[in-house]
């Protein structure tokens, strides 16, 4: 707590020239329960603002008129009703190539960003790719991350349509096959579906079986990101540091239990493969995962990851369109994905996969003859009530 003072002090001459020169209200929320600060633009007279505003503990507060400070009334809600609008900044900046898609999210509310870039993309002077893009930030203290799923596969558009309230984004998840599901799907502590625990490969011209630790991304009851290698251990879903270490070439490993894992206390989640980065560097652990996805073609890709600052991205690239967009191989995804400011991040499913929807717009063309695929899972974000 005196650190987070410190930190506030510091900060507070900076955050009321901004606001002054801006002409904005600022609010700092402090939980002190859970060592977070959380800095809100408010539109509204701060005192109306407050009055109104029954998740804000009154008798905290305290004002010079353009800064607020206050703690919140629960201290485990992060649901404020803020009245902030969606042309309030998200505290993130993206490379000058992406620009902001302010008439997809004119009627949006705060907490999501969506950005679109047509700009060439060349990794360590390799080939020039064509390229088409969307990436979307997401605060998920305010906005509501919600993987999806569906027996028998369906299409993304009908999982909008049979889903009540508002969709704001639909973005597809991790694999699949005919009605099945590859990759771990888990909403509010609801478990759907779990990463594929084992499967077959050639070794030595015989099938054998193989258990892979492959990647997941997921939300911790505080809503902060984070993203680990996982596998099932009865009904138990477990993170390793580090992935087994398994290869097509050899023999396959152990079947991965309990032992050098750690249960992956998190309430919503989305498997893929293979990784991508991890604790901010470039990790591909493609081989480890055993996930051959053309991986050194390039290819549409989808893409899930985390900022150091907590805000979600989720990237969708466009392929196999001639002239307009090529997609890419999984090392200038990763890389795409770290200039973008991901500090972990991992491969969900992609190629003719590869789909979004804003609201309910398609904006992404699908490689497979321009059509969407039926599939078991889906990325849904909605507004929080």
């Amino acid at each position: 707590m005196k650190k987070l003072v410190l930190s506030l002090l510091f900060l507070l001459k900076f955050i009321t020239v901004y606001a002054n020169s801006k002409n904005l209200n600022i609010f700092i929320i402090i939980n002190h329960k859970l060592d977070s600060t959380q800095l809100l633009v408010v539109k509204s007279d701060l005192n109306n603002f407050v009055r109104n505003n029954s998740l804000i503990d009154i008798t905290n507060y305290t004002s010079n008129s353009k800064i607020g400070i206050v703690t919140p009334a629960s201290f485990n809600n992060f649901n404020y009703n803020t009245y902030i609008k969606a042309n309030n900044y998200l505290i993130i900046k993206l490379p000058s190539y992406w620009v902001k898609q302010t008439l997809l999210t004119a009627n949006m509310p705060y907490g999501i960003k969506i950005y679109k870039s047509t700009a060439n993309y060349s990794y360590k002077s390799g080939p020039i790719r064509k390229m088409k893009a969307f990436c979307i930030v997401v605060d998920p203290k305010y906005i509501d991350f919600k993987p999806t799923y569906a027996t028998p596969n369906k299409l993304p558009v009908n999982f909008i349509k049979d889903e009540p309230g508002t969709v704001l984004a639909c973005m597809n998840a991790g694999f699949f096959g005919p009605n099945l599901a590859y990759s771990m799907l888990r909403y509010n502590g609801s478990n759907y579906t779990n990463n594929i625990a084992s499967f077959n490969r050639t070794y030595n011209d015989d099938s054998v079986v193989y258990y892979a630790t492959r990647a997941a991304f997921g939300l911790t009851k505080d809503l902060k990101p984070e993203v680990a290698w996982i596998y099932p251990v009865s009904g138990v879903v477990y993170s390793y540091a580090v992935p087994s270490p398994n290869d097509i070439k050899n023999p396959p490993q152990p079947q991965p239990t309990e032992v050098c894992g750690a249960v992956w206390n998190v309430i919503s989640a989305v498997g893929g493969a293979p990784m991508l980065i991890k604790n901010g560097s470039i990790n591909i652990t493609d081989t480890e995962e055993l996930i051959v996805i053309d991986n050194k073609s390039p290819r549409a890709r989808t893409a899930i990851g985390y900022t150091a600052h907590g805000k979600i991205i989720m990237l969708t690239v466009e392929g196999e369109n001639k002239g307009v967009s090529d997609g890419l191989t999984l090392i200038e995804l990763a890389n795409y994905m770290k200039n973008i400011g991901c500090v972990g991040a991992i491969n969900l499913d992609g190629g003719s996969s590869t789909m979004l929807r804003v609201g309910c717009k398609e904006v992404i063309r699908p490689s497979s003859s321009g059509l969407e695929r039926a599939m078991p899972g889906v990325i849904l974000l909605k507004s929080k009530k």
